[in-house]
Formats: structure tokens, sequence, C-alpha cells
């Protein structure tokens, strides 16, 4: 979540609480066609509401903990795909002097899909596909797959928009 215009932060109370957003947060907003998420609409609000999967929840929330207790700051490599594109993004969570944490997100780079991957948080029932909100693998019999492996499996469809629930992998917990 950087862009051209720099670094993408925002930092939260002691309660988890969007209290400051700084960069070009709006920005980046727009261009991810997410004008729900403008600076304006999501201060004052809990950071964890915008945070698909449980688990995911409480990984974020693990990470700031550790970063208040330790008093230290925490990095964390993360994925944040668009439809086209594999985004490689950073996480940076550190405690800044008036008790706030601080939390930025850099994009490292980018890899182009070979053709749209479309995923959406699942709000109902029926049978969504697992999916690891740190790497971006999808679940699959024999393991966790890129998202085009499990494309060419059947597990998730190009051009359409694939239901998933977010989760922490196995692999991504064990290394982080």
């Amino acid at each position: 979540m950087s862009t051209n215009e720099g670094p993408i932060y925002y930092c939260v109370d002691r309660t988890d609480t969007i209290v400051e957003i700084g960069g070009s947060w709006d920005r980046f907003a727009e261009m991810s066609g997410a004008m729900d998420l403008f600076a304006h609409k999501v201060i004052g609000t809990g950071l964890l509401s915008h945070i698909s999967g449980d688990v995911t929840q409480s990984f974020v929330a693990a990470a700031l903990d550790a970063a208040r207790v330790l008093n230290a700051r925490r990095v964390m490599p993360y994925r944040c795909d668009a439809p086209r594109f594999k985004r490689f993004m950073e996480m940076k969570v550190e405690p800044v002097p008036s008790g706030l944490l601080r939390v930025s997100h850099r994009l490292i780079r980018t890899e182009r899909f070979p053709y749209e991957l479309n995923f959406k948080a699942s709000a109902t029932g029926g049978s969504p596909t697992v999916r690891c909100s740190l790497c971006g693998r999808i679940s699959g019999a024999d393991g966790w797959l890129e998202p085009e492996e499990a494309s060419l499996l059947g597990l998730v469809r190009t051009g359409d928009v694939n239901q998933v629930i977010y989760t922490v992998c196995e692999p991504c917990k064990s290394v982080r």
C-alpha cells in the first residue's frame, strides 16, 4: 500500500482504533476501487473490523500486542493482490512516542498474473475457497498452492469473482 507518492500509514491507539491516517492513503484507496476506505470514513473505527477472517484478525492483533509489549518494531511480509498483479508488500508496526502504534505499508514488488484473478471475502455460506492472508496461496488437497496453480486445478476461476475465507496458513504461522 505504497504508491509513487510515498508510504501509506495509519496509527492506532491502545484499543486498536484508527486515530490517524497519512501518506497517500486516499489515492491508494481510489486506485484500488475502495472508496469506502477513504481516511474520513475509517478514522475512529476499529482496525480489526477492516480485516477479513478471524484467524487473520487474531494474527494482526497479536502482532500489534507484541510491538506494544516489546516496545519494538515488527516487520512482516505479506501479499495484497490485485486482479492482474501479485503485490508483495511489507507491513511495519512500530511504537511512537505518543503511545500510539504506527503501521506502515510498503510495496516491495509486483508480478503479473497470466490472467485475471478476483478474490472477495465470503459474506455468505456455501463453499468458499480458503486463502492465506499473508502469502496469498490457496488451500488445496495437496497443500497450499499459488493462485495460478489453483486455477489450473479448478479451485479458483479466472475472470470471475472467487469467494474466499481468509486465514493464515501453517507455513506462514511458523515463520512469523
